[in-house]
């Protein structure tokens, strides 16, 4: 990083004042956490460790589990769900994983992951 980027970071600490006494601590901390992790996304395009690994496994799950629904009842009314249920979400999982590995790889070969 360069050496004015730097300089917005520790001003982005600096202006957190974290050494407050607030009422409830632990809460300021972690919306201050947040709200930093954000002003990084926002200004540096930097990315979590493993984030889009994370976001493919959920979205993976929410897609497999409603086509392996679809495609299990298609086959079999009666029991096609309970078989095509867990199958569509471990598919979809496993994608969503592959596919989210794949964008952090890429993420961390340009330096955009803290």
């Amino acid at each position: 990083m360069s050496e004015i980027q730097l300089q917005l970071i520790n001003e982005k600490l600096t202006s957190f004042n974290l050494k407050a006494n607030t009422e409830n601590r632990k809460k300021y901390v972690r919306k201050k956490h947040v709200e930093f992790r954000t002003f990084l996304k926002n200004k540096f395009s930097l990315t979590p460790k493993n984030h889009y690994t994370e976001q493919g496994v959920i979205y993976g799950m929410i897609f497999g589990t409603s086509l392996g629904l679809c495609i299990g009842s298609t086959i079999d009314p009666k029991f096609g769900t309970s078989i095509g249920l867990p199958i569509g979400t471990g598919v979809g999982m496993t994608v969503g994983m592959l596919y989210g590995a794949r964008k952090d790889a890429a993420a961390k070969r340009q330096d955009k992951v803290f």
